[in-house]
């Protein structure tokens, strides 16, 4: 399946699972970029609740494939520097000493 192909079948499920949207979704072009940007929109607009399954599942294939190396930070125990980063972690001392702890 395509990236395109993932993200309209996502965003399918996201419009079927808020309904209000499907008018405004209609207006986004079918092209990766647009797709994406309303596969975002949908996702932060959705109220918290359960999620179907095979919807849960789709985004994670598909932000799964967007991941490279060095993209996920894992913490382990909640060992950190002190006074860490976050904004620009990959350019600061705290990121070698995470890269040399881990």
């Amino acid at each position: 399946m395509s990236q395109l192909d993932e993200l309209l079948s996502i965003n399918k499920m996201l419009v079927e699972d808020q309904p209000q949207y499907r008018r405004d979704s209609g207006s986004f072009p079918k092209d990766v970029v647009n797709q994406r940007k309303l596969m975002r929109s949908l996702m932060n607009v959705r109220y918290p609740r359960m999620i179907p399954q095979k919807l849960l599942e789709a985004q994670d294939v598909y932000l799964s494939k967007e991941l490279k190396p060095g993209d996920v930070l894992l913490l382990k125990d909640g060992v950190y520097p002190k006074n860490l980063n976050l904004r620009n972690l990959h350019k600061t001392e705290e990121a070698q000493e995470l890269r040399r702890i881990f």
